[in-house]
């Protein structure tokens, strides 16, 4: 794994909406309104359109479902100190439209697991 991107397409992969769409590089999910992660907007590369217009059809999206448009933007937390990525300019382009923020970060932690651990996490037969 080499970027939080990376990371985040593998936890979408398991924590998934019960529906699901693309829009271009970015994810739409939906859950019933359960939880954030699964009812938010990922965005992991290129809507394939103008950012204004992605941030419509996200709305769209939502609204049809009758969820509020959220996204769960993924930025790095020292990410001030980081040439501007994609998400961060989602980011700052949703934060110019006013969209609500979380009152506080998500942290995701991870750690190498030291050579053969997973042997001892395994049920004996």
């Amino acid at each position: 794994m080499e970027t939080i991107i990376d990371l985040e397409r593998i936890a979408a992969a398991h924590w998934r909406g019960t529906e699901e769409e693309w829009l271009g590089g970015w994810l739409l999910r939906a859950a019933g309104g359960f939880t954030g992660r699964a009812n938010s907007a990922l965005p992991l590369g290129d809507p394939g359109m103008p950012l204004d217009e992605a941030i419509a059809a996200v709305t769209r999206w939502y609204r049809d479902r009758g969820l509020p448009p959220m996204m769960a933007v993924p930025t790095l937390l020292d990410s001030a100190a980081q040439a501007r990525s994609p998400a961060q300019a989602v980011d700052h382009h949703l934060s110019e439209r006013r969209w609500l923020t979380r009152p506080g970060p998500a942290f995701v932690m991870v750690a190498d697991l030291p050579f053969g651990v997973h042997h001892c996490l395994v049920a004996p037969a």
